[in-house]
């Protein structure tokens, strides 16, 4: 299922495959399009997204491979690559929130937030 995904990731135009996954995740990206629009589009996936660089990825796991995804999602994917292009406004940027620590001005809050996430999660449980 891994390299009919890659193969049908490669031969949708716009898309770029990431590596050369050998196992279940596969990741690409875009140089002519925000591929995070792509993520968006992509309405009732399970997508991660990543930075540096800029990447889509799907984690196959056993239940789309006894689902037998590969042709519904290859579909969806082209289809939402279509969407951007015609109408990239029509989508949010749903870049990946992990990295914004970096770039906060008073790192000194990052402590707190952190642990006061963990702290209510933890406590859910």
């Amino acid at each position: 299922m891994v390299d009919e995904m890659k193969e049908g990731i490669r031969n949708i135009k716009g898309l770029k495959l990431i590596g050369d996954p050998r196992a279940m995740i596969v990741a690409w990206g875009s140089d002519e399009f925000d591929v995070f629009k792509l993520g968006d589009a992509m309405k009732g996936w399970n997508l991660g997204i990543q930075q540096k660089p800029s990447t889509i990825h799907i984690c196959v796991t056993p239940r789309h491979i006894a689902a037998n995804i590969t042709k519904n999602f290859l579909r969806d994917l082209e289809n939402a690559v279509k969407q951007v292009r015609s109408n990239p406004s029509a989508f949010k940027d749903k870049a990946p929130l992990y990295g914004i620590a970096a770039s906060m001005p008073d790192r000194s809050v990052i402590k707190g937030f952190v642990t006061g996430v963990l702290d209510a999660v933890l406590d859910s449980e």
